[in-house]
């Protein structure tokens, strides 16, 4: 048995679920632990609130954690304490604290598994590559999206570009932690996209359009906004970025996922090698970004 922690938005959601599915042998189930999404459920200054988002992935067969599988990892109760001492040897718990790539313990007859982290690195689920494609397939889309789906299918050399600003400038504390991408490497991603393909087109995700009209370079380069899916409908956007061809990602687990759903064995990712502006975080951050992506 797997119970996995779900914190963060849908990009870190599908990290942690991944993850799960990687240390999970074919017949052991997963289960859901939404505690810190309900016991965290209002925004702060420092602090974005979260709900659950994994649902819209239909393949996904996952059960939800009870309070006692949940207690048995970290109740101080004496029940709870007498059980972990008697399911030492069949009990681990993964604690991830500061994006540190961790070890998990072997597959064992019978087990029980709490994964803590973000697992933001396709090392945790190497060898399960393909039932994770699988897992994250997306719903039919609306009429509106699905007629952008159509657009982005016709165009040769469809680009997607993510720009993360919103929350990231939120607070000095979580600016401090992730920083906000320069308009330098845009243009520079946007240069190399340009010299390898002819009369590319992008699609623009962001959550601050206003600023990526303003400064976006993009008089030489055909450009369509999207703008239009927001809040529950999120999710929409992240469909769309896997029908591009190609991609310009931001330091977002978001349009991570975006590229590495992208069937296409062609596609050119570019992503910045400045994962995080925190240096503790940043040097831990490279395992997370495949070797055939382009850092900047």
């Amino acid at each position: 048995m797997i119970i996995v922690k779900l914190q963060g938005g849908l990009g870190n959601q599908m990290f942690q679920y991944a993850a799960a599915k990687g240390q999970s042998k074919s017949d052991e189930p997963i289960y859901f632990d939404h505690s810190f999404l309900e016991e965290n459920c209002l925004n702060g200054e420092h602090f974005t609130a979260r709900s659950y988002e994994l649902n819209i992935f239909k393949n996904i067969n996952v059960r939800t954690a009870k309070k006692w599988q949940r207690e048995i990892f970290r109740s101080h109760k004496f029940l709870y304490r007498a059980s972990r001492r008697f399911l030492s040897d069949r009990m681990q718990y993964v604690f991830q604290q500061n994006n540190e790539m961790v070890s998990f313990g072997g597959q064992q007859q019978f087990r029980i598994l709490y994964l803590d982290g973000y697992f933001q690195s396709q090392s945790y689920f190497e060898n399960s590559q393909q039932a994770v494609f699988q897992d994250f397939r997306f719903p039919e889309l609306d009429a509106h999206n699905e007629a952008l789906k159509k657009r982005i299918f016709e165009t040769k050399n469809s680009i997607s570009l993510h720009i993360r600003r919103g929350d990231y400038e939120k607070s000095t504390v979580i600016a401090g932690i992730h920083g906000v991408l320069t308009l330098e490497y845009y243009q520079n991603a946007l240069e190399i996209m340009c010299d390898r393909h002819r009369s590319p087109e992008l699609f623009v995700f962001s959550d601050d359009t206003e600023w990526a009209r303003s400064n976006l370079e993009t008089a030489k380069i055909k450009a369509c906004y999207i703008e239009h899916n927001n809040g529950e409908n999120s999710w929409k956007d992240l469909a769309l970025m896997t029908c591009c061809n190609h991609h310009i990602i931001a330091n977002s687990s978001f349009s991570w996922w975006g590229a590495w759903l992208n069937p296409n064995p062609e596609k050119i990712i570019i992503a910045p090698k400045k994962w995080y502006n925190d240096p503790l975080y940043n040097s831990r951050a490279q395992t997370m970004l495949p070797d055939t992506w382009i850092t900047l």
